[in-house]
């Protein structure tokens, strides 16, 4: 997935999470506050975080990466 896929995927998500959260805890009215919110922070972590898994690097969260060879060759 792209960066702008990532973002609405799991903005939408997010969302669908908060909105059943606060609809079994109190209303309507209150899941669709918390599915507000629980979207829109979803959505910013995803395009902030996607920006920072594009850059091609050789480390992995600062750990490098081990590369593997078949044994065949």
């Amino acid at each position: 997935m792209d960066r702008t896929t990532n973002t609405v995927f799991n903005a939408l998500l997010n969302f669908a999470v908060g909105y059943f959260a606060g609809s079994v805890l109190k209303d309507r009215s209150t899941g669709l506050k918390a599915g507000l919110a629980l979207g829109a922070l979803g959505g910013v972590v995803a395009y902030a975080m996607g920006g920072r898994m594009d850059d091609e690097d050789d480390t992995f969260f600062g750990i490098d990466r081990v590369e593997t060879r078949d044994p065949e060759t």
